[in-house]
């Protein structure tokens, strides 16, 4: 402690107390799919970290130098002798690294380790609301979690659960259903099945559907996200699988219809690219208008 030197202010701060939980929801400590699939179909090992206090570090004042991406065409490209491969993925103070070597990736923690003083957390279980499990067949990624904090949110833990991720034949264009007063829970909850829709892709059309209406939601649109709350409630533990030594044959299905929109009868296209049975992305979109 100093006394403030005069002509200088003192900024205020505070304790920002954080609980971070486990995938089972039990108190853990107080404080990419597309290579996944790759992953595991090598038989390749998942690790994650965590950075201590990650934004105490000083900033770097001196420059930063990357190297190229893989793939990227450059004439002196070099393939690394050993033939193994490594990846990483950082998101704030979480770290996921995928490699082929179980000797390289101790390495990368070592030397993270001793930059930044990591929690080295082993396999992979679970990372930014995304659960994984490890298998002899492969890796299973899954949401249950993230699921039931929703449901638990919106007071449909007890709910009975919905067949159908939509209510059939149901116009959502109807302007007589009164506008919700509380709008940004609306935007929160579509928010939340964006980042779901990658993992459960059965919902992925009912949250392009509803995302159209954040701008002015209606008492209907609130009825119907609830309604895809009901239907994941059904089926909370449905995600993705991804085998292993499955063929890496990148595919892509796509399938469109037409006039479908009852405001604009503009069309949809729906697109799903993964390898072969094993999905690893899908969107759906609304076609430009001709």
């Amino acid at each position: 402690m100093v006394d403030l030197p005069p002509g200088k202010k003192a900024i205020g701060c505070r304790w920002v107390y954080k609980i971070k939980r486990k995938q089972d929801g039990s108190i853990d400590r107080y404080k990419a799919r597309l290579l996944v699939a790759v992953a595991a179909s090598k038989g390749w090992f998942i690790h994650q970290m965590d950075v201590n206090n990650a934004f105490l570090h000083d900033s770097l004042d001196e420059d930063i130098y990357m190297k190229a991406p893989p793939g990227y065409l450059a004439s002196d490209n070099r393939k690394h002798p050993s033939g193994v491969f490594l990846a990483s993925l950082v998101y704030v103070d979480d770290i996921i690294v995928i490699g082929s070597c179980m000797t390289a990736i101790s390495g990368v923690k070592e030397f993270l380790h001793n930059a930044f003083t990591i929690k080295d957390m082993g396999a992979a279980k679970f990372f930014l609301g995304i659960e994984l499990f490890h298998t002899v067949a492969g890796v299973y990624l899954n949401q249950r979690k993230y699921i039931l904090d929703l449901l638990q949110d919106a007071f449909l833990l007890c709910c009975k659960p919905a067949n159908t991720p939509m209510i059939t034949g149901q116009d959502l264009t109807i302007e007589t259903s009164p506008l919700l007063t509380e709008q940004n829970q609306y935007r929160r909850l579509i928010g939340h099945f964006l980042y779901l829709a990658f993992r459960r892709l059965d919902i992925t059309f009912s949250v392009q559907q509803l995302s159209q209406y954040v701008h002015a939601p209606r008492e209907i649109h609130w009825k119907a996200a609830l309604h895809i709350l009901k239907y994941l409630k059904g089926s909370p533990s449905k995600g993705l699988f991804y085998a292993r030594n499955a063929e890496l044959s990148l595919q892509e299905f796509c399938v469109a219809d037409w006039g479908s929109c009852h405001l604009t009868r503009r069309a949809h296209y729906s697109s799903a690219c993964g390898f072969k049975a094993q999905p690893a992305d899908l969107f759906t979109k609304a076609l430009a208008a001709p």
